[in-house]
């Protein structure tokens, strides 16, 4: 306990210090103002005006015409500082006061105008690309849908694609994916613009249909996908860490290798889905639907699975380590056999 109020005092002191150092004029105007009072306080009631030092004038009697006139105290003295100090250290704080709430709304007008300008410079970044790639679909010398893979008019297309996601936010990066799906430039095995490490981090989409699309080792970290159908996809070795993936339908889809480190999956559908080697660490998996599906080699430790509906799966030298399992209980291989997680 001493210990603890030790370091608790010299918290305290540090933080007085700070603001000292901050604002020193201030508390030197308020160390002078409580200093005079002081002074005058401790005459007026402790010694009881009597004499104190001659300079001060307190008790001090001039007889003029056989009149007794009373000199000048300290605290007359005082008034004359204390009054126009006092006024000054108002006068400065409220000027401070306001000055500072000028330099903090202006700070927040300057932060909103960026973030404007911010978002103008994203949406013409993201129409730009449209534009340009649409010219690149009507070509008339050959356009990109008719093109080779090795062609330029696809390398082109590629570079445009993937420096462009890098300067979009989480919604257009949606909007854009979602583009190219509905031009047909994305389709399993037949992608004509490769997204392969494609950066589409924080993405964000709510019952979107990005079905039968190739998106092999893209990220997709910290993406946000609510009620999206990825259904028949080629998502092989993608990263979605840390996403939240709720309802989302992987059905027949390939998901091996794929990274699934604290996602939450809860909801999802994994019928017919091929996830050998699947790392689902730390994931959520509540109401998930499996049927089907391959789990092979899938690393599920401290994944958390609660209202599963699981069919025919193969769970084959899956890491169920520290596993929290539809019962409540952590997995143990003697009560949480195959047969009863299938059953």
């Amino acid at each position: 306990m001493k210990i603890l109020r030790i370091v608790s005092l010299k918290d305290f002191s540090k933080k007085i210090i700070d603001k000292i150092k901050e604002n020193p004029f201030d508390y030197f105007l308020g160390a002078v103002f409580v200093i005079f009072l002081g002074i005058v306080l401790f005459q007026r009631y402790i010694l009881g005006w009597t004499d104190w030092q001659p300079w001060t004038g307190i008790g001090s009697y001039v007889v003029e015409d056989e009149k007794v006139i009373k000199g000048k105290t300290l605290w007359d003295l005082m008034e004359l500082l204390l009054i126009p100090l006092g006024g000054a250290y108002i006068a400065f704080r409220f000027s401070k006061t306001l000055k500072k709430n000028e330099q903090k709304i202006a700070e927040q007008r300057a932060k909103s105008e960026q973030e404007l300008s911010k978002d103008r410079q994203r949406e013409d970044a993201l129409q730009s690309y449209f534009n340009q790639i649409s010219e690149l679909l009507l070509r008339k010398d050959g356009d990109l849908k008719v093109s080779k893979p090795k062609d330029e008019i696809r390398v082109v297309a590629r570079t445009r694609t993937l420096s462009t996601l890098r300067m979009l936010d989480g919604t257009r990066k949606g909007q854009l994916l979602q583009f190219l799906k509905e031009a047909n430039l994305i389709e399993r095995d037949n992608s004509i613009v490769s997204l392969e490490n494609a950066d589409l981090t924080n993405m964000q989409m709510n019952y979107g249909n990005l079905s039968n699309i190739e998106l092999v080792k893209v990220k997709l970290s910290n993406s946000k996908l609510y009620g999206t159908n990825l259904s028949n996809s080629n998502l092989q070795k993608s990263d979605f860490w840390s996403s939240s993936l709720i309802n989302v339908v992987f059905d027949n889809s390939n998901l091996e290798g794929a990274l699934f480190v604290d996602a939450v999956l809860d909801g999802a559908f994994f019928n017919s889905s091929h996830m050998k080697r699947c790392i689902l660490t730390g994931a959520s998996l509540g109401l998930i639907t499996m049927n089907n599906t391959n789990l092979e080699r899938a690393d599920l430790t401290n994944a958390k699975l609660y209202w599963v509906s699981i069919g025919e799966v193969n769970f084959r030298n899956v890491n169920f380590k520290d596993a929290k399992m539809p019962d409540g209980k952590i997995y143990d291989p003697e009560i949480h056999t195959l047969e009863k997680l299938t059953a």
